[in-house]
């Protein structure tokens, strides 16, 4: 799939969950009994995820923007698996000190703003997100753990997206290298044709489809 339509179709999808959770939403964690997030915060980090995973492509727009790491990796390995996925999900629960919590949110904003800024002293205005980043955490124990919330989110459904593709992900390693894939009806989507763009109208569709029956514009009535 394309980054338009990663990001599309990612960032929709998670719009729709943080709609749907906008109060926040309490979800299990190894190390605690519960961990409280708030979905909305954790947008700007699913739209990252949504790109990171394509670092691994040469020339690629994520590689492009973070050059010195796209040499070292295989088109559709390390990065198309679940283990970066998992990272997010454990790193919920960790109990960070202050500096290091931070620390990691700026890193967060500053991936966020050199992904998506374009034009003239992009790195500057980066920092300033990152800096923005960083106050926002520092005002709540529930940013980070929103922000990895976010980042595993945007990286899963990256991966959910791909696997509609021909090339398939390799979501069971390191059990096994067999990539694995999702067929969307009888075919798989050819990226840059017009399979890819039936897939995003479905995908769009089927987001839109949730927001209307939970905002009750659609009801299901059954006759028994």
């Amino acid at each position: 799939m394309t980054v338009q339509t990663h990001l599309i179709a990612t960032t929709t999808s998670y719009a729709v969950f943080a709609y749907l959770y906008r109060k926040g939403i309490n979800i299990p964690v190894i190390g605690t009994s519960q961990l409280t997030i708030y979905p909305l915060l954790g947008i700007p980090t699913a739209m990252a995820g949504a790109m990171l995973p394509d670092v691994d492509i040469e020339n690629s727009r994520v590689s492009r923007k973070f050059p010195f790491l796209s040499p070292f990796l295989k088109h559709r390995g390390i990065t198309h698996t679940l283990l970066f996925v998992v990272v997010c999900y454990l790193a919920m629960a960790v109990n960070y000190s202050l500096n290091i919590k931070l620390i990691i949110s700026a890193i967060f904003g500053l991936i966020f703003g050199i992904l998506m800024l374009k034009g003239r002293f992009v790195f500057l205005k980066a920092l300033a997100i990152a800096g923005a980043f960083t106050v926002l955490s520092y005002t709540g124990d529930e940013v980070l753990p929103s922000l990895l919330f976010g980042m595993g989110f945007g990286w899963l459904f990256h991966i959910i997206e791909d696997m509609f593709n021909k090339k398939g992900c390799p979501i069971l390693w390191p059990l096994t290298n067999k990539k694995l894939h999702l067929p969307l009806g009888p075919f798989l989507v050819k990226t840059r044709t017009w399979q890819e763009a039936i897939f995003l109208i479905i995908w769009e569709g089927v987001n839109a489809a949730i927001l209307l029956i939970y905002m009750n514009v659609f009801k299901f009535r059954f006759i028994g």
